[in-house]
């Protein structure tokens, strides 16, 4: 009888022992986790730092290096993690150029416009959608936020429709050059937010590409989106991103198009923050 109560009291001790060691640990691994994730919300980041540390997706969403273009990083797939707070607005990041500056695209429309009242094409004659960014728009920016801005050269040269060489139509794009502060996204940057590679070419406006809608977070849920890139055959067509999944094409005297102005943030900027639409990048 005392055998047996002695294994009894060996087996309870053992059981209570395991029990505290279970909660302990799972104490402890809440509290790593919590730590981590505080220092990852605190420490300020180099955009150097961001890509070193997060350009190496290569499925789903994330930041992947750009194959196309070298010593770029951008931003593919459904939603990733490229909210920044910007103007005390909502952007996203596009880009991590080579030369460190970030490539930043407002979240929300400035309404609808027509990218040029006289149905012109050149983006640098200049066009009135361009007047209006590097000069109305711009002139309502504080002298801070002026400050973070750096004046960056586009490509803004011609594009071919169901192009599927996306190296040649980049090398078309950047056959035109324009020098400014404020722009649009290109018709390659759209076409390189998509994580799915079957939806990196271009397709007419009447080509609904539905599979293309779930896997790029630069197709609007509705309307289309204004590109700043010029179609190939006419003087009056421009690139448009639509809600139907395509990149197709429009007069530039069509008004019902959205306005997202796009613009390059200086180098120097570090970040703070986890890129989430809760949680945006701060520039500190």
């Amino acid at each position: 009888r005392k055998k047996n109560n002695q294994i009894k009291l060996i087996t309870l001790t053992s059981i209570s022992l395991l029990f505290i060691l279970t909660v302990g640990y799972a104490a402890f691994s809440t509290n790593l986790n919590i730590t981590a994730k505080g220092n990852i919300l605190n420490t300020d980041m180099t955009t150097k730092e961001l890509k070193e540390k997060y350009c190496n997706q290569t499925t789903g969403d994330g930041l992947y290096k750009d194959t196309y273009e070298e010593g770029r990083c951008i931003y593919k797939g459904s939603n990733p993690s490229n909210y920044i707070k910007f103007n005390d607005e909502s952007w996203r990041i596009l880009a991590i150029e080579a030369d460190g500056t970030l490539k930043i695209m407002k979240a929300i429309s400035l309404g609808n416009m027509a990218w040029d009242s006289s149905n012109s094409n050149n983006w640098d004659r200049p066009a009135t959608l361009n007047t209006y960014l590097n000069n109305d728009y711009y002139n309502t920016l504080s002298s801070e936020v002026k400050s973070q801005i750096q004046e960056h050269t586009w490509a803004v040269g011609p594009v071919i429709i169901d192009n599927s060489d996306l190296f040649a139509q980049i090398e078309l794009e950047n056959s035109i050059k324009w020098d400014g502060n404020i722009g649009l996204v290109s018709a390659s940057d759209a076409l390189k937010a998509n994580s799915n590679t079957s939806c990196s070419t271009l397709k007419s406006s009447y080509d609904n590409r539905t599979e293309c809608k779930l896997t790029n977070y630069l197709i609007p849920q509705k309307g289309r989106i204004w590109t700043i890139s010029q179609v190939n055959y006419n003087t009056r067509g421009v690139h448009r991103i639509t809600y139907e999944g395509n990149i197709g094409n429009a007069d530039a005297m069509t008004s019902e198009v959205d306005i997202h102005p796009v613009l390059y943030l200086k180098p120097d900027v570090t970040l703070k923050g986890e890129g989430t639409e809760i949680n945006p990048y701060e520039i500190n």
